[in-house]
């Protein structure tokens, strides 16, 4: 990459460039804000980056969209200055633009919001905005009260509703996404790439977010939305493009019409992201018909949970719904171990084992998918065989006498979970630091699937994966389910993944379970009363 590099849709005085509008029927495409030709990217044992040749028009919303490990992130941090490419070059407005660092990206009004989000939740959201550009008054001295008239204003100008004093570990995952958001904004952005920005989003938020981005687009921002979730990506975006094995598979226009009929499109879009059709849903089974592997009776944590009372058969799969902060998180934290159980009781297989440590509670069956794969589902600087083999190692056979390991047993297992559930590594030597989050998310599903285990809490098992191996995951639970007779506790915010899963669907609002049904006898009007602080039982039967 070489050449002067250009802020992006500034006015330039030396040509008079003017601000690109916004795309009309009478205006035909929009100019391009980014051309990437011939990017490229190697890692050891990865191609990350195929001579990939993208176009951006400006003033749009851009999908990108792809399998776990199919480039799309690595692409985007090399526009956003995080990675450096190997080959190719970028231009930004029809200049030759080299971006060497997030400041270039920055100062070319490029802002990226990642992931997993960079703020400090200790600070106001002022504080967050403003840090490394604090606006000062009479030399060094802050001024924090200009800081936050500019961050309301901002707020106040794109509909944020975003207090600047609330401190970040206050506000909810979607309020801090718009932080984020803001946060680019506040620097100067006129492209913001959101790199899988519905993960961890509720359904309400997730509209809230898609009508800020059309905002920003109506105004002349440019998008790019790098997503799994083809819904999302047919509902908001103007154009997609599709990434497979590091290269460009194809591009695509989306229309009106394909809005009002998505089935098409989407069909042809997880073809291309894969390379042939996903299967169909798992079919249920008959539910129920097994002993109750898992029994809450009465439950709490002395707290905002409960009192609550369910169940979990073996050869069945009870979904949990609900607005992201209802207790789901501490329902989970409860079953596992890790929160206290003050009153009631919970019994696992059978036995009583509220006052059982976590570690008795996974030896004798229970298998855990995390939430949080970074909080807790993974140790990030250690390896895929020691990650594989977390909660276990100190037995047989990846230790003698539960002191010596066994690195060679270690790998061995971790290569098969490898295999078995396709994450994308070099190797199980390598970090874990090094996969992409999908990646990461599989080997923690391939880790507790591959336990032997008698119930799963699954919460939020298919974050931040692909069409595909969203389709395994689901795949591979039902078997478990239906095959073994193991009993599944789904927790996820995706309603459509606990109503094309779970025999049973319970709804947690305020802490306790506002209602339960089956997804054949669902009545939207009810689920989302329920959702949103309907009538609070308590019970589910």
């Amino acid at each position: 990459m070489s050449g002067k590099p250009r802020r992006l849709n500034k006015e330039d005085p030396a040509e008079g460039a003017q601000p690109p509008k916004q795309k009309t029927a009478s205006d035909g495409a929009s100019p391009a804000a980014v051309r990437l030709q011939g990017i490229t990217k190697r890692y050891p044992g990865v191609l990350a980056n195929d001579d990939i040749n993208l176009e951006i028009a400006a003033g749009s919303i851009h999908g990108l969209l792809g399998e776990n490990g199919a480039g799309k992130s690595t692409l985007m941090k090399i526009l956003f200055g995080l990675v450096t490419p190997d080959a190719g070059e970028i231009q930004l407005g029809g200049r030759m633009a080299s971006i060497d660092s997030t400041r270039t990206a920055l100062d070319l009004g490029i802002g990226m919001v990642q992931q997993h989000f960079s703020l400090i939740a200790d600070f106001t959201v002022t504080e967050n905005l403003v840090l490394g550009k604090e606006p000062t008054r009479r030399g060094p001295f802050l001024d924090m009260e200009r800081a936050k008239s500019e961050v309301q204003e901002l707020s106040d100008r794109y509909d944020f509703r975003i207090d600047p004093s609330a401190k970040v570990a206050s506000l909810a995952v979607g309020a801090r996404q718009r932080v984020e958001i803001l946060k680019a904004l506040y620097r100067g952005a006129e492209m913001l790439i959101l790199d899988e920005p519905t993960a961890a989003l509720a359904p309400p938020e997730v509209e809230e977010l898609a009508g800020l981005l059309r905002r920003l687009r109506d105004q002349g921002r440019t998008v790019v939305f790098i997503s799994h979730k083809l819904p999302e990506v047919i509902d908001l975006c103007d154009r997609v493009s599709v990434l497979r094995s590091g290269r460009v598979e194809g591009h695509r226009e989306i229309t009106s019409n394909d809005r009002s009929n998505p089935q098409a499109l989407t069909s042809e879009l997880a073809r291309m992201m894969v390379g042939h059709d996903l299967p169909e849903s798992p079919a249920r089974g008959d539910a129920a018909a097994d002993a109750v592997l898992l029994r809450l009776d009465e439950a709490t944590d002395g707290g905002r949970l409960g009192p609550l009372s369910l169940e979990v058969r073996g050869g069945e799969i009870v979904g949990v719904a609900g607005v992201e902060g209802n207790g789901q998180t501490e329902l989970v934290e409860m079953i596992l171990g890790v929160r206290r159980c003050s009153k009631g009781t919970i019994r696992l297989i059978g036995e009583d084992a509220t006052r059982w440590s976590v570690r008795r509670r996974l030896a004798s069956g229970l298998a855990h998918i995390a939430e949080d794969r970074h909080g807790t589902g993974v140790a990030e600087r250690m390896d895929l065989a020691h990650n594989v083999t977390l909660g276990f190692q100190g037995t047989r056979p990846f230790s003698r006498r539960g002191v010596w390991l066994s690195l060679s047993q270690m790998r061995r297992f971790a290569d098969g979970v490898v295999r078995r559930f396709s994450v994308l590594s070099p190797s199980v030597a390598t970090l874990v630091a090094g996969l992409s989050g999908g990646n990461q998310q599989k080997l923690v599903v391939g880790r507790e699937l591959s336990r032997g285990p008698r119930v799963i809490l699954a919460a939020q098992p298919t974050r931040g994966l692909d069409v595909k191996a969203a389709a395994f995951v689901h795949d591979e639970l039902a078997d478990l389910c239906r095959r073994d007779g193991v009993g599944v506790l789904l927790v996820s915010l995706e309603l459509s993944e606990v109503l094309a899963l779970s025999d049973r669907v319970l709804v947690m609002s305020e802490g306790g379970i506002a209602g339960e049904t089956r997804p054949g006898d669902m009545d939207v009007t009810t689920l989302g009363r329920w959702m949103t602080g309907g009538a609070r039982s308590g019970v589910a039967a």
